[in-house]
């Protein structure tokens, strides 16, 4: 049956492959500063790349899981091994592992899953949303602890759906139980707070379709067996044993530390999903969930999902990536939500209300979906990055000084060093008279970095030329009643003594 589905939508997804792709290639960066500090930071510090003094707090508290910090630092390790020194050619490898193992857990969500969909325009619908959703393609290019946590956690849950296999094969059937558990245990190593998932799944098991205690023993040793794994990374990262799971509850919850970073309404969520979701089509993302929950209480998803979103909404300080986990299970909540809309006599009203409009609505979704799609597989999730990729590639480190005068383009919650030659010095000036001396006197070739567009003019004896810019050069010509100086736009300049070679002889 799902063979027959993917052979009439090779295109669907193939489509989906490329866009991932795009995704892992393009997307540079990080959603938030945790994805960079707290995992490439880290490896760079086993990597003697960073000081310890230049880390996150959460090092000095032993609060960040290292089983992702570990991964990153042996495939840095392999590339380092084939003479691959790049930074920004290992963190893309990152990604595009992280991309095509998302891929490879919504495969399995589809195989799980498929049989309970009865139409086959439903089904059709639920690979282009598990592929082409546009927000999906840049989440699962994110080698961030939310995805991992997410991919890791549902390849489990959909392990645990999959069509039994013949009688007789118990050997094998356990084991499939055990790597279910392998992962699930792994999601948990990755982002602690992917326990309360796996609780309600195991809720579920015990309760609704009362596993056999055989098949739930193979399960919680699979657990067990990635939890160890964790705190043998944590002994390797942290030099010392350590169980980050409970610093993290006794610093974040016992001790409160979570609402020195803001505390927002339980209503929060709400708001954010409506804004940021894509209005309309983001009421969808609020109701279909709420209606799956109500509607199919009995349901697994709803098991796992349910407690997993109310404690985030209890906890105090909140962020849409903390529900990010629940990513790549919601295209299969949607498609449910619509069957039982669409088979119950109860919502005929709602049906014929939404006759008149839904060809319209899926017209424009495809459009603004495509749109989107678009935008987030060829934006750098941080524009940033490409300042740190001209200075890496352009210049030689032991030859070059970077020096600002109110913001440092290499610190950002803290010193950034994964991206930077150890032997690239950064000092900060107070004034353009101190560029023009070290222009003079240093002997290094001398770059000035800053946000404003337009630096000033330069003292004089000093020449200072615009080697790069945030935004491509065609914006210049748009600049418009001059928005670009008042905007804060890294730009880079290379500035000499004007008595030395001049730039347009070089």
């Amino acid at each position: 049956m799902l063979n027959e589905l993917w052979a009439a939508n090779r295109k669907i997804i193939i489509a989906g492959v490329l866009a991932h792709l795009c995704a892992a290639i393009f997307s540079a960066g990080y959603f938030q500063v945790d994805e960079h500090f707290q995992i490439l930071e880290f490896a760079a510090f086993k990597l003697g790349i960073a000081g310890e003094q230049d880390l996150a707090w959460e090092y000095r508290e032993r609060l960040r899981p290292a089983i992702q910090p570990a991964l990153a630092y042996g495939l840095i390790k392999v590339f380092h091994a084939l003479s691959a020194e790049n930074p920004f050619w290992q963190a893309m490898a990152l990604r595009i592992v992280s991309a095509l193992l998302s891929l490879a857990c919504m495969f399995w969500l589809i195989r799980a899953f498929e049989r309970e969909i009865r139409a086959d325009f439903l089904k059709k619908w639920l690979l282009f949303l598990s592929l082409l959703a546009w927000f999906l393609p840049y989440l699962h290019a994110r080698f961030s602890s939310e995805n991992w946590a997410g991919l890791a956690f549902w390849s489990g849950f959909a392990l645990v759906h999959l069509p039994r296999p013949p009688s007789g094969a118990a050997a094998r059937y356990y084991g499939r139980e055990f790597l279910s558990g392998l992962l699930l245990g792994f999601s948990f190593i990755a982002r602690f707070q992917a326990g309360v998932l796996i609780a309600g799944l195991g809720l579920w098991l015990i309760f609704i379709k009362k596993e056999r205690c055989a098949k739930l023993l193979a399960m919680s040793l699979g657990i067990a067996a990635a939890v160890l794994i964790g705190v043998l990374a944590d002994y390797w990262f942290y030099g010392e044993w350590t169980f980050t799971a409970w610093n993290y509850f006794r610093a974040n919850i016992l001790h409160d530390k979570v609402s020195q970073f803001g505390i927002q309404p339980w209503w929060h969520y709400f708001k954010e999903i409506f804004l940021k979701g894509v209005p309309p089509f983001s009421i969808f993302m609020i109701v279909c969930p709420i209606f799956m929950w109500i509607y199919l209480p009995r349901h697994s998803i709803t098991w796992a999902t349910l407690p997993f979103a109310a404690l985030h909404l209890f906890i105090g300080h909140k962020e849409m990536r903390f529900l990010f986990p629940l990513a790549n299970i919601f295209p299969l909540m949607l498609i449910l939500s619509l069957q039982a809309i669409r088979e119950d006599a109860r919502f005929q009203g709602l049906k014929n209300l939404a006759q008149n409009w839904r060809k319209p609505l899926l017209r424009l979704f495809l459009v603004v979906n495509t749109a989107l799609l678009l935008i987030v597989c060829f934006k750098p999730a941080d524009m940033q990055i490409s300042l740190y990729q001209y200075i890496y590639d352009h210049y030689d480190a032991g030859a070059t000084e970077v020096l600002y005068i109110e913001r440092n383009p290499f610190s950002r919650a803290v010193p950034l060093n994964f991206y930077k030659k150890k032997e690239l010095k950064v000092r900060k000036i107070e004034n353009a008279g101190e560029l023009a001396r070290y222009a003079a006197n240093s002997g290094k070739t001398i770059l000035f970095a800053t946000q404003k567009f337009k630096s000033g003019p330069a003292p004089a004896g000093l020449e200072c030329i615009r080697v790069y810019q945030a935004l491509p050069r065609f914006v210049n010509y748009l600049n418009i009643n001059n928005w670009m100086e008042r905007t804060p736009l890294w730009t880079l300049y290379e500035c000499r003594n004007a008595t030395r070679e001049s730039f347009r002889n070089r």
